[in-house]
């Protein structure tokens, strides 16, 4: 049997739910929309997850030229897509994606003796955790990695700046003719 290389992980990114990548998304649609040459590009006319997919490839990308302009760590997500909770009142959207396991092990040695990264853990950890901090430092249930891919996209989006996730605005159809419906008194 041939052992995996890989491990599978998410990235708690911000999400889309009133976030700056739905502010960013938005923007997008917008700025097609209202200069009046793509009546096509209407907030009905959007299919969310097909953009959102496209949104979170480029994030990926430049996700990990932060991570080696910042850090000099190598990472690259692979079988990248996205999970969006039914109810946004308990979650929000998360990345989910495959990691070469030596590229996960240089990220906990490092990140282990990082200081801003322990007190991050710390405060994860405090309330309303599944894991304790042992549990995390420890890497109970491969989590570790979460919660350093979560402290990284934290830091990724203070950095972030409208226009730089470069992405497609996905139509349900391409011929779509937004359509008012008129009502007779009678």
């Amino acid at each position: 049997m041939k052992k995996q290389n890989k491990i599978k992980t998410k990235i708690q990114f911000g999400g889309f739910y009133e976030s700056i990548h739905s502010d960013s998304i938005d923007y997008k649609i917008d700025s097609y929309y209202e200069d009046g040459n793509y009546p096509e590009y209407h907030y009905d006319n959007i299919d969310y997850k097909k953009t959102n997919d496209s949104y979170i490839e480029d994030y990926c990308s430049k996700f990990e030229s932060y991570i080696l302009n910042e850090y000099k760590l190598n990472i690259d997500f692979e079988n990248i897509g996205s999970n969006s909770p039914k109810f946004y009142n308990y979650s929000t959207d998360t990345i989910h994606c495959d990691v070469d396991k030596k590229q996960v092990q240089k990220l906990i040695n490092y990140f282990n003796k990082y200081s801003k990264f322990l007190d991050y853990l710390k405060n994860e950890t405090r309330y309303m955790s599944f894991y304790t901090y042992d549990q995390g430092i420890n890497n109970k249930d491969n989590i570790l990695i979460e919660y350093i891919l979560e402290f990284l996209a934290n830091q990724f989006n203070e950095t972030f700046a409208y226009g730089e996730i470069e992405f497609d605005i996905c139509l349900i159809k391409e011929d779509f003719k937004h359509q008012i419906t008129m009502y007779k008194r009678g």
